[in-house]
C-alpha cells in the first residue's frame, strides 16, 4: 500500500477517508466496522461516532484509532507513524499560522509609491459639496447606530447566560470510551475529550439541536468556554443523578 511513502503531509480527514476506503474494499459497512472495533477494545464503539469521524475527518488520539486499524488487519506500527506525523503537521501549522506577523499601517505605508503619494491631493474639508459632507454625517451615524445595537444584543446574551446559569440543571456521565466537547455542533475540530465516567451537568430545559449531518447534541456547562457552555452528542451521554 506505500503507506509510509505517503506519511508527510497526510492530514487526519485523509487518513479516514483511506480507512473508509480500506472497509469498502472489503465490502463492510461502517456498522460492522463499529462492531469489530468493539469487541476488540472490549469497549463500546458507535456507529454513529464512527461515521461522524470518517465524515468529519476528526482528530481523536491514536489510543482509540489503534482498535479501527486492528480491525481492519493494517500494518498497526506504519499507521501509528503517520497518526503521529498526521498530529505533528497540524501543531507545526497551528503554530507557522500563529507566528505570522500582521501587517501594521506603517508597513502598507511603504508599499504606496513616492509618486502616488505626492500626486495626491491634500484632503481638505472646506471644499467638499454640501451633499457629500450631509453624506458622512448620515454615514457616521449610522455606523453609531449600529455599534450601540451590537453592544445592546451583546448585554442581552450575557443576561440570558447569566440568567440561564440559575436555572436548573440535570446531570449525565459520558457512557463512550471518550466524547469530543465542541464549541458548536457544526464545528471539525473538539475542543477537548472527556473520557467515560466524567460527570457532565447540563440545562434541564434545553432541547437537543440537530447539526447539519442529522446528529444530536447537548448543550453542556464547561469553563473552558467564554459562555461557559458547549455541545456534546447525545447518544455519548447517559443520565445520572447530581
Amino acid at each position: 500500500m506505500g503507506e509510509d511513502g505517503r506519511a508527510t503531509g497526510e492530514s487526519f480527514a485523509a487518513l479516514w477517508q483511506q480507512l473508509d476506503r480500506e472497509r469498502q474494499a472489503r465490502g463492510w459497512t461502517r456498522d460492522r466496522l463499529a462492531r469489530r472495533t468493539s469487541q476488540l477494545s472490549k469497549q463500546p464503539y458507535a456507529e454513529k461516532t464512527l461515521h461522524d469521524r470518517m465524515a468529519q475527518g476528526r482528530r481523536v488520539s491514536w489510543d482509540q484509532v489503534v482498535w479501527v486499524v486492528r480491525a481492519l488487519e493494517l500494518d498497526e506500527q506504519s499507521w501509528k507513524r503517520r497518526w503521529e506525523q498526521a498530529n505533528n503537521t497540524r501543531h507545526r501549522d497551528q503554530d507557522q499560522s500563529s507566528s505570522q506577523p500582521t501587517p501594521t499601517l506603517a508597513a502598507a505605508e511603504h508599499v504606496i509609491s513616492p509618486e502616488r503619494r505626492q500626486s495626491s491631493p491634500p484632503s481638505t474639508t472646506s471644499n467638499q459639496p454640501f451633499w457629500r459632507s450631509r453624506f458622512a454625517i448620515a454615514a457616521s451615524g449610522f455606523l453609531a447606530g449600529v455599534a450601540v445595537t451590537l453592544i445592546m444584543v451583546w448585554v442581552i446574551d450575557i443576561a440570558w447566560l447569566s440568567n440561564d446559569r440559575s436555572q436548573s440543571l440535570s446531570c449525565a456521565l459520558v457512557s463512550s470510551p471518550a466524547a469530543d466537547v465542541f464549541l458548536t455542533p457544526n464545528d471539525p475540530e473538539p475542543l477537548f475529550i472527556k473520557q467515560r465516567g466524567d460527570q457532565i451537568t447540563l440545562p434541564i430545559d434545553t432541547p437537543a439541536t440537530v447539526a447539519t449531518n442529522g446528529d444530536r447534541y447537548r448543550l453542556v456547562r464547561t469553563s473552558r468556554t467564554r459562555s461557559g457552555y458547549a455541545y456534546m452528542r447525545e447518544d455519548a451521554l447517559t443520565s445520572a443523578p447530581c
